[in-house]
């Protein structure tokens, strides 16, 4: 899943290698009342402290939004197939992050990291080195999104 802003292009990158397994993972599209979860369609939720109940729940308004932090969600993930039992004894990961103008960097890295596979995919020092998804260009210079090009 990819989201093209225009200062970069936020992703979340799910598959069988995560444990997101094609055969119960369902993704969920927000922009229209009938495709989203419970009819939520796309807007932003606050982030409620811990203890609160159902803490996505909540849309963001003026009070709020000075007091929590919040999120924007156009899309959404169920494991619709799966009774609770079995979910909660699973390990699931993803891979979460930002892309710049050019997708198929996002899409590079997106492969690289599931062909990884299960005994893998959560290996930091391999994740480390999937390649990068974002440059934004400044002045003579560029910035890139780790601190420093690694020597």
């Amino acid at each position: 899943m990819i989201t093209p802003l225009r200062e970069g292009a936020p992703f979340c990158v799910l598959g069988d290698a995560g444990g997101f397994r094609h055969d119960f993972t369902r993704l969920k599209e927000h922009s229209f009342k009938d495709t989203g979860g419970s009819a939520w369609g796309s807007h932003s939720w606050d982030h409620w402290p811990i203890g609160w109940l159902n803490s996505q729940a909540n849309d963001v308004n003026e009070e709020t939004l000075q007091k929590y932090p919040n999120h924007f969600s156009p899309a959404g993930m169920d494991l619709w197939a799966l009774p609770n039992e079995q979910v909660e004894r699973r390990v699931f990961y993803s891979l979460i992050g930002v892309g710049g103008a050019d997708l198929e960097r996002v899409r590079e890295t997106a492969r690289h990291w599931l062909d990884l596979g299960e005994a893998n995919i959560a290996n930091l020092d391999k994740v480390a080195r999937l390649p990068q998804t974002f440059r934004r260009e400044i002045g003579d210079g560029a910035i890139n999104n780790r601190s420093r090009q690694r020597q």
